[in-house]
């Protein structure tokens, strides 16, 4: 658990770990140089021998994750944000799949959603939708499409031994980096089951729709070089047009910017030529911009 200035949340997230189903566990808490009452927050789980607290100068959160992984020692890695919480049964359930199946690499699960103060908020969970969620070799489905939650996974360990850890060049995204990374040797298992609850709140680095984004099209390009074989020309194509796509919204309907919004469309369009998509949102952006629809990103 890497953490950075959330007192307020902090001791709840390590609780819903330590109170996991099955107790034989390690916590590392990285602090990254907090400079608000996090220590003090934390101070009360001191006795528990499964937690373990450092404090590091402030490096960023890649850097204090990898920090982390170095003091773990169990043969499963598992990650979760200082702001969010694991469901009690997460650990036990996850693992048992592990079980049965000795060459399976990482284990996911889905999301649930809760406000600043801890109201659930409707639905079953940000974005959610399983046919979105795939299981075996996922290297194309994952190109497109990071639904591999964060703090809602479970990893061998030995997929870090082989491929490494996070990328510490990269700001954002920086999960997805490491998901496709593994893809390429390790097979993932979808559990239909909550595996995380995410508190949404406005502090989060994930509001940063346009960086998110930016950093989307540096992680893309890095896999295909380090991975040349690994997609083929439609599914490379088919990506990235969703990406520009996905950038044009934003753009258009958070930031105004409907000339760059129209712009990534005819990118998109351009790299991938019959993407109707593009086209509806070309329509959408041109739509909004006079005023004739709301915004839908």
């Amino acid at each position: 658990m890497a953490t950075y200035n959330l007192e307020k949340y902090v001791a709840d997230a390590v609780r819903s770990v330590l109170s996991q189903t099955i107790p034989d566990l390690e916590l590392h808490v990285i602090d990254d140089g907090s400079s608000d009452g996090t220590k003090a927050a934390l101070a009360s789980f001191a006795s528990d021998p499964r937690f373990h607290y450092h404090h590091q100068p402030n490096a960023g959160q890649t850097i204090a994750k990898n920090n982390g992984l170095k003091h773990c020692t169990g043969q499963f890695i598992a990650f979760l944000d200082g702001d969010d919480l694991w469901p009690r049964n997460r650990i036990e359930s996850q693992l048992s799949a592990f079980s049965a199946d000795p060459d399976l690499g990482i284990v996911y699960g889905r999301v649930a959603t809760i406000d600043a103060d801890g109201n659930a908020l409707s639905g079953d969970g940000y974005d959610y939708d399983p046919a979105r969620r795939h299981s075996g070799w996922i290297t194309k489905e994952l190109f497109a499409d990071n639904f591999v939650a964060f703090g809602g996974v479970i990893v061998r360990r030995e997929c870090f031994e082989t491929l490494g850890g996070f990328d510490e060049n990269l700001r954002m995204g920086i999960d997805w980096d490491l998901w496709l990374r593994f893809s390429t040797r390790y097979r993932f298992l979808y559990l239909d089951e909550v595996a995380l609850v995410y508190r949404e709140w406005s502090g989060q680095m994930s509001k940063n729709w346009r960086g998110r984004y930016e950093q989307a099209f540096t992680i893309m390009n890095k896999f295909l070089g380090s991975f040349p074989d690994a997609l083929d020309g439609p599914a490379i194509r088919q990506a990235k047009a969703a990406a520009f796509v996905g950038r044009a919204r934003i753009r258009a309907y958070t930031e105004r910017q409907y000339g760059s919004a129209v712009a990534d469309c005819m990118r998109a369009i351009a790299v991938w030529p019959t993407y109707g998509v593009a086209y509806k949102s070309l329509a959408r952006i041109g739509l909004n911009f006079i005023g004739l629809i709301r915004p839908k990103p």
